[in-house]
């Protein structure tokens, strides 16, 4: 979750808490986890998935989540978000591997390669673009981040089609 200006990380965090909201969150259903970023060398885990197995715990952890503030490398992030698949994070082998990356598109590095490597390894990214009349979501970037142009997202109207793809039932083991 890019840090951004803070009306756009009020929208993004409102979309992640409604997500988890539609998700059946516990230790053999869906996990979360949430990496925020910013500038070069400003990305952390905000919490793995091994660390919130209900949904009241994962929504109050998203109202307090503090904007870092600052540039925003993608490609950075989501190297640092791919290791939240890791079994000593939470990880498991068999469960189908999604990452929603909340990004206007505009990364002052290049995340295209990265994105092609995950495809390759099966992990399914949406890119989420919240609507901005100022700055229009660049939508390029978008569709390079996402595994098709399907799991574009741009705009609150597109994500309740999210909510259904992501709240279907995954593998539980």
């Amino acid at each position: 979750m890019s840090g951004g200006a803070v009306d756009k990380r009020e929208k993004y965090l409102a979309l992640a808490s409604d997500l988890v909201r539609q998700l059946d969150i516990g230790v053999y259903s869906a996990q979360v986890a949430l990496v925020r970023y910013s500038g070069k060398g400003r990305t952390d885990t905000v919490f793995r998935l091994k660390n919130r197995h209900n949904q009241t715990s994962l929504i109050n952890e998203l109202s307090q989540i503090q904007a870092l503030g600052g540039t925003t490398r993608t490609k950075e992030a989501m190297l640092h978000a791919k290791r939240e698949f890791e079994k000593k994070f939470g990880g498991r082998e068999k469960a189908d591997k999604i990452m929603i990356v909340f990004t206007d598109g505009y990364s002052q590095d290049d995340p295209s390669d990265i994105a092609a490597d995950f495809r390759k390894e099966k992990i399914h990214i949406y890119a989420v673009a919240v609507e901005d009349e100022e700055l229009k979501p660049n939508e390029e970037q978008l569709k390079v981040i996402a595994s098709d142009p399907q799991s574009v997202v741009i705009g609150t109207a597109q994500f309740a089609n999210l909510k259904q793809k992501v709240a279907q039932p995954r593998c539980r083991q």
